[in-house]
């Protein structure tokens, strides 16, 4: 029989022994990875120097990523310190066919500019394009804003007449609207537009929730933490923004008694909400209330109701937003006449300069006859305003409403519509990264 004492000893060697071991098999994974990783980092470095030169490279899972199916592939870029300093997407564009198109686009950090622009030429069925093509339209879109739309054609150039419409009155500025009392989920709509020379040009939708630990409504639903039927919310409130910038006019959104739109494709969410906040948004631009008077009212409102500022009840956000729904106070903004009878529901702005009648059922238009002229200015596709240094497009390029188009290009010669192809693949690039980034639509 084994001594008491060798019996330790020999445990405490099997001991030692099985930490040996499992040591050196996590030490050799770490190697391992480490090893793999470099691999993979020297690959991407090969693949994406020409594009956007980065320290590393991480792919993005994303589930917005489903919306896009043309986007093969997304990876941040990031810099010695970690600090993303841009975006490679890869991205097969697709035509009528069956034949495609397979590109590698940079994008800075923002999404505002094309970084880099590779054909990876590796399609079964290829479409076509030529290198001096694709040369053609990088060196005219590297380094430049994007969205981006080809020009017209030169034999299209003629001075011909576009018509233009525009609600009367607007005010340039960036104007705000929020609901007064949140949803069944907690979350309190807002809307922002920006108007430029007299149109809107851009649009946000969006919604806070009184628990500030929930996301607003966009994160959540492109994190599946909020579900609507059909498109996840974000990509139906997207498609309904751009659809309102190509239309301007909120009543012509068709929006029928139970909220919902039957006119705008992948659009099934109730619509109210926007409708109305756009309304009352249009309504303070042509009254030059801007965002800035919006909130200071919307703070005074608050401090008529508690002791203490909004910053100090603690309901504003780190981007100067207020959180706070009044539906405890149902009668705060109702309007009485001498008798005690109702007439109306104040807005924020008419409880800071009293009420009036700007709402209407359908607004003001005018229509103006712009000439296109053939001169060193002309840059548009359906329209120009001599003298305004911009465009005002009917029209729109991959879904994208012309007013918001960055860049023109003319191509040099060789197929003009394998040009469209790439114009397409950058275009859908900047799609998917403005609502990953969450940008105003």
């Amino acid at each position: 029989m084994m001594p008491k004492e060798k019996v330790r000893r020999f445990v405490f060697e099997c001991a030692v022994l099985i930490v040996f071991s499992i040591g050196l098999f996590i030490l050799g994974s770490i190697i391992s990875g480490e090893k793999l990783d470099e691999r993979i980092q020297f690959i991407y470095d090969r693949r994406f120097e020409n594009v956007l030169p980065a320290d590393r490279y991480s792919e993005i899972e994303s589930e917005l990523l489903s919306g896009y199916p043309n986007i093969k592939h997304v990876y941040s870029a990031y810099d010695e310190e970690g600090t993303v300093t841009g975006y490679v997407l890869d991205t097969v564009v697709e035509d009528d066919e069956g034949k495609t198109l397979h590109i590698l686009t940079g994008v800075t950090h923002d999404g505002e500019r094309l970084t880099g622009l590779k054909h990876i030429a590796d399609e079964e069925d290829p479409i076509g394009i030529t290198e001096d093509e694709i040369n053609a339209v990088s060196s005219q879109t590297i380094g430049k804003q994007i969205p981006v739309s080809l020009n017209k054609d030169e034999s299209d150039k003629d001075e011909t007449i576009s018509q233009v419409s525009r609600i009367r009155g607007l005010h340039d500025g960036i104007y705000f609207a929020q609901a007064k009392n949140k949803d069944s989920n907690g979350y309190i709509d807002y809307v922002e537009i920006e108007v430029t020379d007299g149109l809107i040009t851009k649009v946000q939708w969006d919604a806070l929730n009184v628990d500030r630990t929930t996301q607003n409504r966009r994160e959540a639903s492109l994190s599946g933490a909020y579900t609507v039927s059909g498109e996840s919310w974000a990509n139906q409130a997207y498609n309904l923004c751009h659809a309102f910038l190509d239309i301007q006019d909120p009543t012509r959104l068709a929006m029928k008694s139970d909220g919902k739109t039957e006119i705008i494709e992948n659009v099934t969410t109730d619509i109210r909400p926007f409708v109305d906040l756009v309304e009352e948004c249009i309504d303070n631009s042509r009254a030059g209330f801007d965002k800035e008077a919006y909130i200071a009212e919307q703070k005074a409102v608050l401090n008529t109701l508690f002791e203490g500022s909004a910053d100090e009840l603690g309901v504003m956000t780190k981007d100067g937003l207020m959180v706070y729904s009044f539906h405890e106070y149902p009668n705060l903004f109702s309007l009485y006449d001498e008798n005690g009878g109702y007439i109306k529901e104040l807005t924020i702005r008419e409880m800071a300069t009293g009420p009036d009648n700007l709402a209407q059922e359908g607004y003001d238009y005018e229509e103006e006859e712009i000439t296109n002229e053939k001169d060193d200015t002309y840059s548009a596709e359906d329209g120009y305003i001599p003298g305004s240094g911009r465009s005002i497009m009917t029209d729109s390029v991959d879904g994208l409403p012309m007013s918001e188009i960055r860049t023109f290009i003319d191509g040099f010669g060789g197929d003009r519509e394998h040009y469209s192809y790439v114009i397409t693949g950058i275009n859908t690039d900047y799609k998917f990264l403005k609502d990953y980034l969450n940008w105003m639509a």
